[in-house]
C-alpha cells in the first residue's frame, strides 16, 4: 500500500509547484489588493485633496478607484524601491571592485623599487612581470565568467574571498619577487570574479535609477584601489606593502557582508522561483516588487546560454557584428590604456636616464597625484555618459582621434627628451598635462561602448557567450600590448613604441569612422540591414538595465 500511494504522494507536490511556478505572482497581487484596496482608496483620496502623491503606492490601485489627478500622479511616479539595502549591496561589491584595482595597480611601485634597488636588469623582465596581472584576468575573466552563470553571482564571490584571503596573507610573508609574481598572477586570476560578480548583481538587484550613481560607485572604486597601490606601495620596503593589511580587510569585510545578502533574484528564478520573490523583497522592499516581478522570468531567460544558437554565426549580419565588435576590443586593448596603468609615468623612463630623473614633485607626491588623476576623469566621463546621449559612434571617433594624437605628443615629447632638448630639462610637469589629457581621451569612448555596441548589435540567443569571449579576448589583446611596450622600448626606443601605438589607434578611428553603425534610436532588425544580409534574431529584454550600467544613456 505504502508503494502504491508513495507515486501519487510524489505527482501532487510535482502538480503543486508546478502551479505556485505559473500562478505564484497572480496569488500574490491578488491577496494584496484584496488586503490593503480599502485601505489604499482612503489614502489616495486623501493625498489627491491635498495635492500631494509621495506617498502612495499607485503600482496595486486598480485604476477605476482614483480620480483623474490621482492618475496623472501615477504615471509620472516611479518607486525606486528600498534604498538602504541596494546602497548595501553597492558598497559590498565596490570593496571586490577596490581590492581588483589594488591587483591592477601593483605592477607601478614593483618596477620603481625594482629600478632604484638595480635587482632587475633589462626592461624586457619588467614586461614579463607587469604582462602577468593581464594574464590572469584574462583566463580568469573566462573562468568566472561561466561560474557566475552556473553557480550565481553570490555564492562565486564567497568561493573567491577566502582564496584572496590566503593570497594575501602570503603576500605578507614571503618577500622573494618570484614567489610575490606568482601570487599576484593568482590574485589578478581571482580578483577579476569580483568585478564580473559585482556587476552582475548589480544590474540584477538594484533599480534602474539607482544603478546610474551606484555603479558609479562600484567603477571608481577600482581606481581608488589603484591610487592606494601607487601611494602605499612606493611607501614601503622590498615587496611587502602596506595595501596588504588593507586588502586582508577589505576582502574579510565583504565576505562578512555577502553572508547578509541575498542570491541575484535573476539567477534564482528558473530552480527557486519562491526564493527569488524573497530576494527582490530584500532588496527593494515590501509592496515595490510586483511590477518587478513579472520581468524576472523575462531577464532569466536572457541569460541562458543557447547552445542551439550556434547556427546564427554562419549568418552574415551575425559574423560581421561579431567581427566589429573584437576589432574594438583590439583597438581598445592597443591604445595604450593599460600599458600607462601598469607603468604609471615610469613609461617615460629611458634607459639612458636615471629613474630619478622622471619625478616632478616626489615618487609619492606624483603617485598621489596620477592614481588622483585616474579617479577624477574616470568620475567625470562615466558621470557624463550617463547624462548626455551621445550614441555610440560618435563618441568613438572622437575618442579614437583624440587618442591618436595624444599617443603623437607623447612620442614626440619622449623623442625630444632622449636628446636632451634643454626647454624640457627641469619641465617634468608636462608629462602630468599629456598623460592627463590622454586618460580623457580614452574615457571619451573607448572606456565604455565597444560593451554598449555589442549589447546593440548581436542577438541575444548568442550574447551571453559572446560577452565572455570578448571580455577574455581583450585581456589577452592587453596582455600582449603591456609586453610589447616596453620590449619595443628595448629595441627601438621608448618614443617608437609609443607612436607605433599611436598607429594602431590611427587604424582604430578609420575602423570607426568606416565600419561602426549608429545605434542609437535602431532596433536590431535595422541595425543588421545596414550591415548586410538577411535580419535575425532578437535583441535581450534586460538591453535597458545593462545599457545603463555600460554607460548608453
Amino acid at each position: 500500500m505504502d508503494h502504491k500511494k508513495a507515486p501519487g504522494k510524489h505527482e501532487d507536490k510535482t502538480e503543486l509547484e508546478d502551479y505556485n511556478k505559473k500562478n505564484l505572482l497572480e496569488n500574490i497581487i491578488t491577496k494584496h489588493e484584496k488586503t490593503h484596496e480599502l485601505q489604499k482608496i482612503q489614502h489616495s483620496n486623501d493625498s489627491s485633496r491635498s495635492g500631494s502623491s509621495t506617498n502612495v503606492n499607485f503600482r496595486n490601485r486598480h485604476p477605476y478607484s482614483m480620480n483623474e489627478q490621482t492618475l496623472r500622479a501615477r504615471n509620472e511616479f516611479v518607486n525606486r524601491g528600498r534604498y538602504i539595502t541596494q546602497l548595501y549591496l553597492a558598497v559590498t561589491v565596490s570593496m571586490g571592485a577596490f581590492c581588483y584595482g589594488i591587483v591592477l595597480g601593483w605592477t607601478t611601485p614593483t618596477v620603481r623599487l625594482a629600478m632604484e634597488s638595480e635587482t632587475i636588469n633589462g626592461l624586457d623582465t619588467y614586461a614579463n612581470i607587469a604582462s602577468l596581472i593581464p594574464l590572469g584576468c584574462c583566463i580568469g575573466g573566462l573562468f568566472f565568467n561561466l561560474l557566475c552563470q552556473q553557480k550565481g553571482p553570490k555564492k562565486t564571490m564567497l568561493t573567491i574571498a577566502p582564496i584572496q584571503l590566503i593570497i594575501w596573507v602570503l603576500l605578507m610573508f614571503f618577500k622573494g619577487l618570484t614567489v610575490s609574481c606568482a601570487l599576484l598572477f593568482l590574485s589578478s586570476f581571482f580578483s577579476v570574479g569580483f568585478i564580473i560578480c559585482g556587476e552582475v548583481l548589480l544590474q540584477d538587484t538594484v533599480h534602474s535609477l539607482n544603478l546610474q550613481h551606484l555603479y558609479l560607485m562600484f567603477t571608481t572604486s577600482t581606481y581608488a584601489g589603484i591610487t592606494l597601490t601607487y601611494v602605499c606601495g612606493l611607501m614601503a620596503h622590498k615587496l611587502n606593502y602596506y595595501y596588504n593589511y588593507v586588502s586582508i580587510i577589505l576582502v574579510g569585510l565583504m565576505t562578512i557582508f555577502l553572508l547578509f545578502c541575498h542570491e541575484s533574484p535573476v539567477f534564482l528564478y528558473e530552480k527557486h522561483p519562491v526564493k527569488a520573490q524573497k530576494s527582490l523583497r530584500f532588496y527593494r522592499g515590501e509592496g515595490n516588487i510586483y511590477e518587478d516581478l513579472r520581468q524576472i522570468k523575462k531577464d532569466a531567460d536572457a541569460r541562458i546560454i543557447d547552445t542551439s544558437a550556434k547556427y546564427l554565426l554562419l549568418k552574415k549580419v551575425v559574423y560581421r557584428a561579431v567581427f566589429i565588435v573584437l576589432a574594438l576590443n583590439f583597438f581598445q586593448a592597443f591604445s595604450g590604456y593599460f600599458a600607462f596603468i601598469a607603468y604609471g609615468l615610469y613609461i617615460f623612463h629611458t634607459s639612458n636616464k636615471d629613474v630619478t630623473d622622471i619625478d616632478v614633485f616626489g615618487k609619492i607626491p606624483d603617485a598621489l597625484i596620477m592614481g588622483g588623476m585616474y579617479y577624477v576623469i574616470v568620475l567625470v566621463s562615466v558621470f557624463t555618459h550617463f547624462k548626455v546621449p551621445y550614441g555610440v559612434k560618435k563618441p568613438l571617433i572622437v575618442s579614437t582621434f583624440l587618442v591618436t594624437l595624444m599617443l603623437c605628443l607623447i612620442g614626440g615629447y619622449l623623442y625630444c627628451y632622449q636628446r636632451n632638448y634643454e626647454f624640457l630639462l627641469g619641465n617634468n610637469w608636462i608629462r602630468f598635462v599629456l598623460q592627463g589629457f590622454y586618460i580623457q581621451a580614452y574615457h571619451c569612448g573607448l572606456g565604455s561602448y565597444p560593451d554598449v555596441i555589442m549589447m546593440d548589435y548581436v542577438p541575444q540567443q548568442i550574447y551571453p557567450w559572446l560577452k565572455t569571449v570578448a571580455f577574455s579576448f581583450r585581456w589577452f589583446w592587453v596582455y600582449l600590448m603591456v609586453r610589447f611596450t616596453l620590449i619595443t622600448q628595448v629595441k627601438i626606443s621608448a618614443a617608437g613604441a609609443v607612436c607605433i601605438l599611436g598607429i594602431a589607434s590611427f587604424l582604430g578611428f578609420l575602423f570607426c569612422c568606416y565600419y561602426v553603425i549608429e545605434s542609437k534610436g535602431k532596433t536590431l532588425l535595422q541595425i543588421q540591414m545596414k550591415l548586410g544580409g538577411n535580419p535575425i534574431g532578437y535583441r535581450s529584454t534586460m538591453r535597458s538595465r545593462t545599457a545603463t550600467a555600460a554607460g548608453h544613456s
